[in-house]
């Protein structure tokens, strides 16, 4: 018999030890080793790599016009002039290829007239900024597990709030920071010790801390759902402790890369800047996917989540939320919302999604407007029978294989029939309300 790999024998320890025996200290380290390995699982299946891929090819077109509108907004507040700096230092491991880079993304920016472009012309370049921010969301809801999207008018709100107010605000942190040496008290207290030590390490810590911050705002804002400051902040600083470590790895590349140089030529520095946007929109849906562990440990398993669910799964999901909204209806009680739905169920996301809609298509579930839209039974709880509910949430299943489907034989078919016309029978037979008004008199 082999062997097993020392790799396999610490994944079978890491997931089969029990987290309650152990101490609060090795306790943190398992759950933060699982989180890691389920990331790293996910990561493998292909999905967030497609993702990133998609977001370099849209960067490369809306970078000019995300930056030309950002310019437009920072010159009214007057510092515009910290673009360039913000610039050198995301493409800093690119090493001399940065300023050039920079150059050429700030000319075509000065470039962009928009009396010259014309109407259709800016209505491309907005565009080409809105796939980027919708893609950004598609992404990151991907890692949330999310099918939600956001209606026209949230995005246009959101979006508008993103390309305005987020460039004001990262730049002028920016731009405080950098002129926070030089003012005469910060100077002073400088000259003292340990105080002087302190400021060099809050000086080195300042780029650090900008990133998380940037990360951590993407994450609570982005996804279409309540995301957690504990959460988000923890996927942030994971993330931008990578994408620093990550730069200056790159950029050890890129000094010994003069083979690739001399045979790429002029295309060197494309290819160089390409490659660091790839990594760095991989990182960012990484870190994404961790604040959702982060939020949600009940999805950090062993083995990925199934594609699909059996048909009774599907059955008792769908029943399950008429029962938890029907009977916070009859008491009153704050609204189940989709992200409580699915902690309380402990169900992904997509399972969420499928049974939900199908209940607002037939009529038996409402939603309520806002940022966390709850739900609300759509009809009489005494006109649903639990038949219907049954019905709606399994749909019409069948196998898209036509070969691959089962040969039935005739009296088990018959037999299977025959139970689910029983079931169909004592189901119709009992209404929501009555169902739910048993299991109160039970309390």
């Amino acid at each position: 018999m082999n062997e097993l790999n020392p790799v396999t024998r610490f994944l079978q320890w890491l997931w089969s030890v029990k987290v309650q025996a152990l101490s609060p200290g090795m306790a943190w380290l398992v759950r933060i080793l699982r989180i890691i390995h389920a990331v790293f699982r996910d990561a493998a299946l292909g999905q967030i790599n497609l993702r990133a891929m998609s977001l370099v090819y849209t960067s490369l077109l809306s970078i000019v016009p995300l930056l030309a509108f950002s310019f437009s907004v920072l010159k009214g507040f007057g510092v515009h002039n910290q673009l360039e700096p913000v610039l050198l230092r995301a493409l800093e491991p690119l090493g001399e290829r940065g300023p050039e880079i920079t150059d050429n993304i700030l000319t075509f920016v000065d470039n962009i007239q928009v009396g010259v472009l014309g109407s259709l012309g800016l209505l491309l370049l907005v565009y080409t900024v809105y796939a980027l921010l919708q893609k950004i969301e598609a992404a990151l809801n991907e890692a949330w597990h999310i099918r939600r999207k956001r209606g026209m008018t949230e995005k246009f709100s959101n979006y508008l709030s993103v390309v305005l107010v987020g460039p004001v605000l990262v730049f002028s942190a920016l731009g405080l920071t950098a002129s926070f040496r030089s003012y005469t008290v910060v100077e002073r207290i400088s000259e003292i010790e340990p105080f002087g030590t302190l400021m060099i390490w809050l000086s080195a810590l300042i780029p650090y801390l900008l990133v998380f911050g940037a990360f951590t705002f993407i994450y609570v804002f982005v996804p279409n759902t309540r995301v957690k400051l504990k959460a988000a902040l923890t996927g942030a600083v994971i993330a931008g402790l990578a994408w620093q470590t990550s730069g200056w790895a790159f950029a050890q590349v890129i000094a010994a890369s003069g083979r690739y140089t001399a045979i790429y030529s002029g295309f060197a520095s494309l290819l160089f800047f390409i490659i660091w946007l790839y990594l760095s929109w991989l990182i960012l849906l990484l870190g994404g996917k961790i604040s959702f562990y982060i939020q949600n440990p009940q999805f950090v398993t062993r083995l990925p989540p199934s594609t699909g669910a059996a048909h009774e799964e599907v059955e008792e999901l769908g029943i399950s939320v008429m029962y938890l909204v029907g009977m916070s209806y009859l008491k009153g009680t704050t609204l189940w919302t989709f992200d409580s739905l699915c902690r309380e169920l402990h169900v992904r996301g997509d399972l969420m999604e499928s049974a939900i809609a199908r209940l607002e298509e037939e009529g038996l579930l409402l939603t309520t407007e806002g940022r966390l839209p709850g739900f609300l039974p759509g009809q009489d709880l005494a006109r649903m029978s639990l038949s219907r509910i049954r019905k709606t949430v399994r749909g019409h299943q069948t196998s898209k294989d036509p070969d691959a489907q089962m040969n039935s034989i005739a009296s088990v078919r018959q037999l299977m029939d025959e139970l689910e016309e029983r079931a169909d029978e004592h189901l119709a037979e009992t209404t929501l309300r009555e169902f739910l008004e048993k299991e109160k008199e039970k309390e």
